[in-house]
């Protein structure tokens, strides 16, 4: 009889993910890189990020035993324009009209 070992799961199991990240750009090699932390997390948050841009994101997760998967499939996404902009440009239309008014 031949005495079989379960390998040790425990090297193998996930230990967290590490999110790639950069602008959208063919010419890219180089990622930022965010570890994130746990092999149950199922959202993290990206800061740092600039606004009205478009950013490649590809995920990698890693055991214990420092193995790396494949990288996911690169997902593109943009990124929101910025509201502080948004509402001083809006305030300063609001008060070129209201001085226009005023002048009349």
């Amino acid at each position: 009889m031949t005495d079989i070992q379960q390998p040790d799961t425990d090297q193998w199991a996930i230990e967290g993910f590490y999110i790639y990240y950069g602008p959208f750009d063919d010419q890219r090699i180089d990622y930022e890189r965010q570890m994130v932390l746990g092999s149950t997390v199922r959202h993290a948050v990206l800061t740092q990020l600039d606004a009205s841009l478009a950013y490649s994101i590809r995920m990698q997760s890693y055991t214990a035993a420092g193995t790396l998967s494949q990288f996911s499939n690169t997902v593109v996404k943009r990124t929101l324009r910025n509201e502080t902009y948004l509402l001083t440009y809006l305030l300063y239309k609001a008060q070129t009209a209201l001085d226009g008014f005023d002048s009349l």
